[in-house]
């Protein structure tokens, strides 16, 4: 998995060592046996690599839901947190809405926020955190990656739906002279619609991506959140929606009252891979 950007002397002196327990092993390959009979001998099932990612996080990441969950009735922290992310975000980024309600269930931080964003290989496919999302919370980012039924129980385990997301972005300064820090303001609804950064990896088909574009922004607008809520660069839920052309989610958008934003400057819409 990709981990923390910054350097850790720990890390470095552990690694050409393997840097891992056993249980930390048998969760890295879904060796659920190995992990039972580990920890009935005694293995903590806190172990965590030199980096500090939690064997329960670990299994989060790669989609082991059975392990995870294991881990957890033998109680395992589902609030570890020493690499700037949980459990819960990761289980959030792969969609996963069976480990998402165990780690709840376990006491998991549904306002826990996002601390880092890791790095990974140049054009991979490596599920990883973007630097924009850094700050974000499990409900932000469960919109963002079109999770309304994720929204639905991170709400009900008290998750703040009128969070604003304050993501930095590095954009290419006018001119091309450099490079600039730019902040972008987003609420869920708006995240809901693309707009916020950070891709999502679990990609839905287009067809059934407006259709949980559109539950999603129905259930933050059913929460509070403010349809006409604009980002630093002027752009509305409205655009972002127009510009992905799904239709339902501007004729819904359009009946709460919502307007277009006054756009600073050209816009094209949200990159993302079908």
């Amino acid at each position: 998995m990709a981990v923390p950007p910054h350097g850790h002397l720990d890390y470095n002196r552990a690694i050409p060592h393997g840097a891992d327990t056993p249980l930390m092993f048998a969760a890295r390959v879904d060796d659920l046996a190995s992990a039972k009979v580990l920890v009935a001998a005694g293995a903590n099932v806190n172990d965590a690599d030199a980096w500090g990612v939690s064997a329960t996080t670990l299994a989060a990441h790669s989609g082991y839901g059975e392990l995870l969950e294991f881990l957890l009735e033998k109680g395992a922290d589902p609030n570890a947190a020493a690499p700037g992310f949980t459990a819960l975000h990761e289980a959030i980024m792969r969609r996963d809405e069976k480990m998402v309600s165990a780690l709840l269930a376990h006491g998991a931080d549904p306002n826990a926020p996002l601390r880092t964003w890791t790095p990974t290989r140049r054009s991979s496919d490596d599920f990883n955190f973007a630097p924009e999302l850094v700050g974000a919370t499990p409900f932000w980012l469960a919109a963002r990656f079109s999770e309304p039924s994720i929204m639905r129980l991170l709400v009900k385990h008290g998750a703040d739906p009128l969070f604003v997301h304050h993501g930095d972005r590095v954009v290419e300064a006018r001119g091309g002279d450099g490079f600039q820090h730019r902040t972008e303001v987003t609420t869920a609804l708006m995240a809901a619609t693309g707009m916020g950064g950070g891709r999502a990896w679990v990609q839905p088909g287009r067809s059934e991506r407006e259709a949980l574009t559109l539950e999603a922004v129905k259930l933050a607008a059913e929460l509070g959140v403010d349809v006409n809520a604009a980002s630093t660069d002027g752009r509305t839920a409205l655009d972002a929606a127009k510009l992905l052309k799904f239709d339902s989610v501007v004729k819904f958008l359009e009946g709460k009252g919502a307007k277009p934003g006054t756009i600073k400057k050209a816009q094209t819409a949200p990159a993302e891979k079908d």
